[in-house]
């Protein structure tokens, strides 16, 4: 993983909790909704990570 993908990744997650915490204080709801939306991009961001560092390693695409 380059170091940009990673910047982006930050930013995007930075950015995801600042406008929860903006929602949280007009709508509960909007809170839940993005709380969701950001844990499956983390969750999603994880598994590609651990799959393009799997392959790395082995040299070996799985």
């Amino acid at each position: 993983m380059d170091k940009s993908e990673n910047t982006f990744f930050i930013g995007f997650y930075i950015g995801m909790m600042a406008l929860s915490i903006i929602s949280i204080l007009i709508n509960w709801k909007v809170y839940l909704a993005m709380l969701i939306v950001s844990s499956l991009a983390a969750t999603a961001h994880i598994i590609y990570a651990i799959e393009k560092w799997g392959s790395q390693n082995t040299g070996r695409s799985s």
